[in-house]
């Protein structure tokens, strides 16, 4: 079976994630902002990351092959 994906990952652990404030600030911390001006996040979810990151500055460009996560990113 090829990379499928399961929503399961969504129902489980998306909310309980205690660490994207650090995880951001560690990006933040080694791709300051200038001179890394750009990023790409893949398999973005639901954009946790992304939007935390466009909140400092960052262009981010999120891609993932759910679509569901996709969506819920966009807004």
């Amino acid at each position: 079976m090829a990379n499928t994906y399961s929503p399961i990952w969504f129902d489980l652990f998306l909310e309980t994630q205690p660490y994207t404030q650090a995880e951001v600030a560690f990006v933040e911390r080694f791709l300051p902002n200038p001179p890394y001006a750009c990023v790409l996040d893949v398999a973005c979810g639901p954009a946790r990351h992304a939007r935390l990151l466009a909140e400092l500055g960052y262009e981010v460009t999120g891609i993932d092959i759910h679509e569901q996560a996709l969506a819920t990113a966009r807004q």
